[in-house]
């Protein structure tokens, strides 16, 4: 696994050109900055979609993406009091940030650690609320190919940050071993970067520093069987993502050989295409092993991105299809407003025809889970949602694809008329009305917003024998647990639940009921026990 730290190069202002050893790597990185953007403070203990209600929701675009999964702040505790570490034993460092492997003390569960030292940060960055932005970003991002990050811990020196350890390495140690990659391999990658990319801009994000190094395997196994994640969100910016405007940023950031034209100095605004302009770089190198745009050095670099002629050397795409040139040469626009989008990328005939499909369908097992989840009362929805978000990707394959298959636009979200055409796809129409079918689809929509998250439907359908090990409970526990007494009272058990917004319907008598079904010694307290034995009943 590669690191996921990045260095930061310069300032709001500067237009020098510096080299940058991030992720380790040799690749080049021209000025770095950081789009000053909102400020936003990552103190909140839980990232909750049971209790946000804040609007910050798909289905109200235009205010980024909402803090919708349960993380846990750990502000002021020490982080070796949970998880053994040797941070000499490197998965990758950066400039200011380093990532090793730990494992969680209590439950003996793998994760991979980003430790940021804070005196490394430029003093500019950490009065602009850069890092708070980064953390913000990558807490509120919830889908299949984006890193997940589950708790985060602080002291005076340094940030914390637990995610999710993926075993596969770099896209770029790929590329390294292979050359060159087939076009159902490449067409495979870039499906899943470009979902990827179309709920980050759906959700008002443009990550500004796409390329290989920034890309990790979840696992250790061929492509087609693989899945991408996205990494290090450290320059991403947030936008207006209205259905009616695009992004516009002026900060010169991003590495020389991915980055767009239009970023460059003498270019006075971007938008989020700029990620459009890296994927095309990236389905470049891996189809034929080279850099589209590479001088003597950066200056030299960014003359030929600036200039942006595309050419295709036979020795190099010898066997390359027509259709993948062309795909190329529509994210390697040098207007952006030529450009092909994210959408219209994952909607062109080369991907949609070279690309692996999934192929698990809703199945009876799969229908018999959400109907069952449908029925729980919300603190089990609740803890059964951060079972889901931690749980090891690689046992949720199957749902994974099958939430895949549902989302026919790949933009990250089910929709009513997805959920309903992928119940009568399978052969289930029948058996719900309209009605029914509604209210299954708001029983799972967690957070209200009108459309299912790929957490919400992973909590809902997943088997849940496979889930509710001692480990993965305590995990799940440890969020509801907020003063880590080894109990959840009622007050924390109302934190939880909330009553904003789309959860009105959580009234603090509906809350007591839920503490009183479930503490069964009636001390007013759900211990661990009790916890455990609603979660396996």
């Amino acid at each position: 696994m590669g690191a996921c730290g990045h260095k930061p190069c310069g300032d709001d202002e500067s237009e020098e050109e510096t080299a940058s050893d991030s992720q380790g790597s040799d690749s080049e990185t021209s000025s770095l900055a950081v789009e000053s953007g909102e400020s936003a403070s990552c103190c909140a203990r839980y990232c909750n979609p049971f209790g946000c209600g804040d609007g910050h929701h798909r289905g109200h675009r235009g205010r980024g993406p909402t803090q919708k999964v349960f993380f846990v702040e750990n502000s002021g505790k020490d982080v070796r009091d949970y998880f053994e570490f040797d941070e000499h034993d490197l998965l990758g460092e950066g400039g200011f940030a380093k990532v090793c492997r730990c494992q969680e003390k209590k439950t003996g569960i793998e994760r991979a650690l980003k430790i940021i030292v804070k005196q490394r940060v430029p003093q500019k960055e950490r009065e602009n609320g850069r890092l708070e932005r980064e953390m913000k970003t990558m807490f509120s991002m919830d889908h299949p190919n984006i890193i997940k990050v589950f708790q985060y811990f602080e002291d005076s020196k340094q940030i914390y940050l637990i995610m999710e350890c993926c075993k596969g390495g770099e896209l770029f140690d790929a590329i390294l071993e292979q050359g060159r990659m087939s076009e159902a391999d490449a067409a495979t990658i870039m499906q899943q970067i470009f979902k990827a990319m179309v709920y980050m801009h759906e959700n008002g994000v443009c990550h500004r520093d796409l390329k290989p190094e920034n890309f990790l395997f979840l696992k250790k196994a061929p492509i087609r069987d693989n899945v991408l994640k996205i990494i290090d969100f450290g320059i991403a910016a947030h936008f207006e993502a209205s259905r009616h405007s695009v992004a516009s940023f002026s900060s010169k950031v991003g590495t020389p050989y991915y980055v767009a034209p239009e970023v460059l100095p003498g270019f006075a605004r971007y938008s989020e295409k700029v990620d459009c302009w890296s994927a095309g770089v990236v389905m470049y190198i891996l189809l034929s092993g080279i850099f589209p745009f590479k001088g003597e050095g950066t200056k030299a670099t960014l003359n030929k991105v600036k200039l942006a002629k595309i050419t295709f050397p036979p020795e190099a795409f010898q066997g390359v299809s027509k259709p993948a040139k062309e795909l190329i040469k529509k994210l390697l626009q040098k207007s952006p407003e030529q450009r092909l989008s994210a959408k219209e990328a994952l909607k062109d005939p080369w991907v949609t025809s070279s690309a692996s499909l999934p192929t698990s369908a809703l199945s009876g097992a799969v229908m018999d889970n959400l109907r069952k989840y449908s029925a729980e009362h919300r603190f089990k929805k609740a803890a059964l949602h951060v079972l889901a978000r931690h749980q090891d990707e690689g046992a949720l394959s199957a749902l994974r694809e099958t939430f895949t298959q549902l989302d026919q636009d790949g933009d990250g979200i089910i929709t009513f008329n997805e959920l309903k055409q992928g119940l009568k796809t399978a052969g289930f129409g029948d058996q719900f009305s309209n009605k029914d079918l509604q209210d299954l689809a708001k029983a799972v929509d967690a957070d209200g917003s009108g459309e299912i998250d790929y957490t919400e439907f992973i909590a809902a359908a997943m088997e849940r024998q496979a889930v509710v090990q001692e480990s993965t409970l305590w995990a799940a526990f440890r969020v509801f647990d907020k003063n880590d007494d080894g109990r959840i009272s009622m007050k924390e058990l109302q934190e939880v639940l909330g009553t904003k917004e789309a959860n009105k319907a959580v009234s603090k008598d509906n809350v007591k009921k839920i503490l009183s079904e479930v503490d069964k010694n009636g001390d007013g307290f759900i211990d661990f026990n009790e916890f455990i034995e609603m979660m396996r009943t």
